[in-house]
C-alpha cells in the first residue's frame, strides 16, 4: 500500500491552498493517495475543480461542517 500524504491548508486563505496543492503534488509519484484538509468551504471546492482539472482522481470528501473542516481524499494519476 502506498503511504498517505496529509496536506493541510487550514487557516490559509483562497487562492493560496490551491498553489500549495499543486506543489505539493508535483512532488508526490503516481499512485499516491493523498489528504487535503481545510478549513474553508470555497477553498474546498476550489480544490476539488483543480484535481479534476489536473487529472487526479477524488476518491472521497467530507464535511465536517460542525468541526469547520473539509476533508478530500484523492489518488495522484498524472
Amino acid at each position: 500500500m502506498a503511504q498517505e500524504y496529509l496536506i493541510d491548508v487550514k487557516g490559509i486563505e483562497c487562492p493560496q491552498p490551491v498553489n500549495v496543492v499543486a506543489k505539493e503534488l508535483s512532488k508526490m509519484p503516481v499512485g499516491t493517495q493523498f489528504r487535503i484538509v481545510t478549513d474553508n468551504y470555497v477553498c474546498y471546492m476550489m480544490l476539488q475543480r483543480l484535481l479534476k482539472m489536473l487529472g487526479e482522481r477524488v476518491d472521497s470528501t467530507a464535511e465536517h461542517e460542525d468541526a469547520e473542516e473539509y476533508e478530500i481524499i484523492a489518488t495522484r494519476l498524472m
